[in-house]
């Protein structure tokens, strides 16, 4: 450009940060001989989409006179990386708030299922518009046994709009209430790609198999979170046709590939779980903790214990990924199906949290099968009595036992 001005200036810093480039969006704006509010309030919006608050509050507290835009840039930055006591504080700080403050940390809390909050907000607020009444009504219907309050607060809204209806879709799916969600969607005047997808997963959520493909078909546009929600739903049912629709989907996600391999493992494929995993790591995509339950799970069900300490290792030197329970348990559960159960024992006393029911069940298990009773009672001991699995594992056991007397 022969020329830039304030505006082609900021033109670049919005193309950076919508682009999540922020390093790029700095670069550019510490280059301009005059910063506007507008170029400081672009760069807190790219923090704030990315839950960035430490670095958000750095450059808010360099902005000369940040606005309301600002504030509510650091709002959302707060409320996205799940500091909501800091959203409130900054909220109450403000030294004139509009809408969207309002909407945005009564948003924050109804995702968070803050209900009472949100209720507090809500009686406060000067002026609902549809982003509030969708927040309250999305806040009831998450909370246990507020389903009706939800409706309620669909049924008084004075103007609802194609989010709101999505929202009480996906409400009513959310609670197994399907013939509730139909009605919704079929009044509704229109139907975005986001109503579509609620009707399969409402459908897919309580197993309507074919249901679920009919909404599919019926589209007139698909996403990957359509083709997603297909996957999961098959995957309950008939793992190949699940296989099918993954293999022709037009475009994957990381959820797209994870749905799939806990979908293998989980019906015993396990040659099946490795080849994908690996096919995974080929398109470049990088294994969540997710993805290394199933290739874990995967690996105990082959027996083979050399594939486990390898990935387990590879997880944590390749990936820089961290061992939960669920990793804990599969290891646990791999030795000992392969009858070491001192070994199983060591990697029990060496985890660096409190192991859960789970593992203690997959370990008793074992123990069982191996007919070491001491170390079956030291791992019932461990146990939540409260647990469904628990409770099934000690009546077996003791019927075991009194068919043996």
């Amino acid at each position: 450009m022969p020329e830039r001005n304030v505006v082609s200036w900021n033109a670049m810093i919005t193309a950076y940060t919508q682009l999540g480039m922020i390093d790029n969006a700095l670069e550019v704006m510490s280059r301009m001989s005059e910063t506007i509010v507008n170029s400081w309030n672009t760069m807190l919006a790219g923090y704030a989409q990315r839950g960035q608050l430490q670095a958000a509050m750095d450059l808010f507290q360099a902005i000369p006179e940040p606005d309301v835009v600002s504030w509510n840039s650091l709002i959302a930055a707060a409320a996205r990386s799940g500091n909501l006591a800091r959203s409130k504080i900054l909220f109450e700080s403000m030294p004139v708030r509009d809408r969207v403050s309002w909407n945005t940390v009564i948003t924050a809390y109804a995702h968070a299922g803050g209900t009472q909050e949100v209720e507090n907000l809500f009686s406060q607020i000067p002026v609902w518009d549809p982003v509030t009444w969708t927040s309250m009504m999305v806040c009831y219907a998450q909370s246990p046994g507020t389903l009706d309050r939800a409706t309620q607060m669909f049924c008084s809204m004075p103007n609802r709009d194609l989010v709101s209806c999505d929202a009480m879709v996906a409400a009513f799916g959310l609670n197994g209430h399907t013939e509730q969600a139909k009605k919704v969607f079929d009044r509704m005047p229109k139907w975005s790609t986001l109503s579509w997808n609620s009707m399969i997963a409402v459908n897919a959520n309580q197993g309507h198999v074919d249901e679920a493909v009919a909404a599919f078909e019926r589209m007139p546009e698909t996403n990957v979170v359509s083709w997603n929600t297909l996957i999961a739903a098959h995957a309950q049912s008939s793992v190949r046709q699940a296989r099918l629709f993954f293999d022709i989907m037009p475009k994957r996600d990381e959820w797209s590939w994870n749905t799939m391999l806990t979908a293998l493992a989980n019906a015993g494929l396990a040659g099946q779980t490795i080849t994908l995993f690996q096919s995974m790591a080929l398109e470049g995509l990088c294994p969540r903790g997710v993805s290394f339950v199933s290739l874990l799970t995967a690996c105990s069900q082959l027996g083979g214990l050399w594939r486990v300490c390898h990935y387990l290792r590879s997880m944590q030197q390749d990936y820089g990924i961290l061992p939960g329970q669920e990793h804990y348990c599969c290891v646990v559960d791999s030795f000992g199906r392969a009858g070491h159960l001192e070994c199983a024992w060591d990697v029990l006393d060496a985890m660096p949290f409190q192991a859960e029911t789970q593992i203690w069940v997959a370990f008793a298990n074992a123990c069982k099968i191996h007919h070491d009773t001491k170390r079956w009672q030291s791992a019932a001991n461990e146990m939540d009595p409260n647990c469904g699995s628990s409770y099934v594992l000690m009546r077996n056991h003791l019927l075991h036992v009194s068919d043996c007397d």
